[in-house]
């Protein structure tokens, strides 16, 4: 679980170092930044704003990586759940939101570069 874990982060960070290699036009660029900004907006609403009931004692406060637990008790108060996601929830949800994004950006050079290669290979 953990190793797909730093997978995914490698393939963002891949996606990232191949739009600046030469394979990429300006346009893809612009595009690989408008993705990073819109993860990031994406995420901090999934983790700030983002709240759900699992049940009639169960609040959730963000999506998919949960923030903050709230559960009712017997006398009606509300218990919460801290725990170490309250630093690392963000980051968590900016990196599962970047994944769809990071595997559009990896799939263009790759097909530019086998035409590419195929184009030399004929010549």
């Amino acid at each position: 679980m953990l190793s797909g874990f730093f997978l995914i982060i490698a393939s963002v960070i891949y996606a990232i170092v191949i739009s600046y290699r030469r394979l990429c036009e300006y346009w893809y660029k612009v595009l690989l930044w408008c993705g990073v900004l819109l993860s990031a907006v994406a995420s901090y609403l999934l983790t700030y704003r983002y709240v759900y009931m699992t049940d009639i004692q169960t609040r959730v406060h963000g999506w998919p990586i949960p923030l903050i637990i709230w559960q009712q008790d017997e006398t009606g108060r509300w218990l919460d759940y801290v725990g170490i996601t309250v630093i690392i929830a963000w980051p968590l949800n900016f990196i599962i939101v970047m994944i769809a994004f990071s595997l559009i950006w990896l799939i263009y050079p790759i097909i530019k570069y086998i035409f590419k290669y195929n184009k030399s290979i004929k010549s």
